[in-house]
């Protein structure tokens, strides 16, 4: 079985940056967290020792210009053996930002 739960928006440089601090700050207390995705909040378990990724994508288009990406993925067998739960919220997260398009 595989549940995805997925939130995409666009978002200040600075609120962007506040959540891989808040995962990053989860991770160092340790046992199981919650992370809000969208109007969702998951419960991870992690192990001691994680698989981590971090890429780049970088192209070029003459007529959408050009555009970089940066993706980070961690991945992990739960520390429980079961997977992780998502609770929906009933308010919307204070981090989410209008979505005023891409340019």
């Amino acid at each position: 079985m595989v549940d995805v739960t997925l939130d995409a928006e666009e978002m200040s440089r600075e609120d962007v940056a506040a959540r891989p601090e808040e995962l990053a700050q989860e991770l160092r207390e340790g046992d199981a967290f919650d992370v809000r995705v969208g109007n969702k909040t998951v419960t991870l378990n992690p192990r001691e020792s994680l698989a981590f990724e971090l890429s780049v994508r970088e192209r070029s288009a003459i007529l959408r210009g050009n555009r970089e990406t940066v993706s980070i993925r961690m991945d992990w067998k739960s520390k429980y053996g079961e997977p992780p739960t998502a609770r929906s919220n009933r308010f919307v997260p204070p981090l989410r930002a209008k979505y005023h398009g891409l340019q």
